[in-house]
């Protein structure tokens, strides 16, 4: 039975699965060409792992930015985040690492251009999404800033969103975080449709959903198996969208 108590570990085999960074870049490009993020100085990401997703949106649609704050609870995840900000893949942009979870941390030191949560919402509870939103509505965002969130949309055809739902770990969806950001005074200013193909019988996507649901191997493979007749039984659908407030 493989060991499945390294999170960063087992979060980086999980993401290099299906080229989802590549898929990710090749979205960016579409953005690229709908909204300006040319009035960006400042930015921060929460919940970044080792930040690659952010490193490659800012790089891509942030010619100004000025300024990178990056918040990651695991230690090496945030050791691997540092060491991608010192291969100066932002180039002369000051960065910081805070290692911390979003609930525990200080916030920003003065109010930023954007916000960036990527794959990070459902790590949060309906309450702690509400707080987020609020101070990030009220206390991080300057006006007319911009916040880009990335999200796994609800799917009952899909192996992978399916599976967790019934290992008690349902994923809060694309739309319900939608609702959530309009109730706390956000509109959307774009939205794009995309997927990530994983090999659901893989060995990283095994390790990861056991990781997650606290379930041991033999009872996340017999799950696999269950919904292995779905139409998408290898696709997580994601969107990509950016909100103003």
């Amino acid at each position: 039975m493989a060991d499945v108590s390294n999170y960063h570990q087992v979060l980086a085999e999980f993401h290099e699965l299906g080229d989802s960074y590549g898929v990710f870049r090749a979205v960016l490009e579409d953005v690229a060409g709908k909204v300006d993020f040319g009035r960006v100085r400042r930015c921060v990401a929460l919940g970044t792992g080792n930040a690659q997703r952010e490193i490659d949106f800012a790089r891509r649609l942030m010619p100004n930015l000025r300024s990178f704050v990056a918040v990651e609870p695991d230690s090496k995840s945030a050791e691997e985040l540092r060491a991608n900000f010192r291969k100066g893949l932002l180039g002369d942009v000051e960065t910081s690492a805070v290692e911390s979870s979003i609930q525990s941390w200080s916030g920003v030191d003065g109010r930023v251009d954007a916000v960036l949560l990527f794959n990070v919402l459902y790590y949060l509870d309906a309450a702690d999404r509400k707080a987020l939103y609020e101070n990030v509505i009220t206390h991080y965002l300057n006006d007319g800033g911009l916040v880009a969130i990335s999200q796994s949309v609800d799917s009952e055809t899909s192996g992978f969103l399916v599976a967790m739902a019934r290992l008690g770990k349902r994923r809060v969806g694309y739309d319900e975080v939608a609702r959530e950001m309009a109730a706390a005074g956000f509109r959307a200013l774009y939205e794009r449709d995309f997927d990530i193909r994983r090999d659901m019988f893989s060995p990283a996507v095994v390790n990861y959903v056991r990781l997650r649901s606290g379930r041991s191997e033999s009872e996340v493979r017999a799950v696999i198996d269950d919904v292995s007749g779905l139409p998408n039984f290898h696709i997580v659908p994601n969107k990509l969208a950016i909100f103003t407030k």
